[in-house]
């Protein structure tokens, strides 16, 4: 854990010593690599805190879509009331996916083995989070992420720790004008197991 604390300040370093500066268009080479950013171990603590950081878990914070569950395939015991608007409105308790629903699986390693997941495990919203952040935290506050494409392999889980990288593979001035360099990015588990792959745009300023 000790070493896995220095990797994860690599990145953080990486991120003080640009302060409000700009990373330059003109500085960056193909076949660049982005410093290694390190998330976790994850736990359920730490998936729990994600969970109730997104704004559509908040009571009456969002408009429900009113899906049927059971429609939709989901079991008796898994359907249950999440972004149910009605009952939402009657007894908000009913609805929380941390508890009750297809999401508990996340946080309740005996639902998670239910669908077939060892333990708890990650957030896909997550994941694509992870991703935004670390592109545009290496771009910095004078750079941003233009495009993201990504496609997901599998989730993180409680145990695991996350590392992502990414390389440069090019160079351009796209047709509005802007100068964008493109990345491939890869997120993998301390197995080296992928979890997601991305393809990414990030413009940058010019001297």
């Amino acid at each position: 854990l000790k070493e896995l604390e220095s990797k994860k300040y690599e990145y953080i370093k990486m991120m003080h010593e640009l302060g409000h500066g700009k990373r330059y268009w003109d500085d960056v080479n193909i076949g660049d690599e982005l410093p290694v950013r390190v998330i976790g171990p994850h736990s359920i603590a730490s998936l729990a805190t994600e969970w109730r950081a997104y704004l559509f878990t908040i009571w009456g914070g969002t408009h429900r879509p009113g899906m049927d569950m059971a429609a939709f395939g989901f079991t008796e015991e898994f359907a249950g009331h999440e972004n149910d608007p009605v009952m939402e409105k009657d007894n908000p308790e009913l609805t929380d996916g941390a508890y009750l629903g297809p999401s508990r699986g996340h946080l309740f390693p005996t639902w998670a083995r239910r669908i077939g997941m060892p333990r708890g495990y990650g957030y896909g919203a997550s994941m694509g989070a992870w991703i935004l952040d670390y592109l545009a935290g290496w771009a910095g506050e004078w750079g941003q992420v233009v495009h993201l494409k990504s496609s997901y392999r599998g989730p993180a889980f409680t145990g695991d720790a996350t590392f992502m990288t990414a390389t440069v593979v090019d160079k351009q001035v796209d047709d509005q004008k802007r100068n964008v360099v493109k990345v491939d990015y890869k997120m993998t588990d301390q197995l080296g197991t992928v979890m997601a792959k991305a393809e990414g745009e990030i413009e940058l300023p010019t001297r």
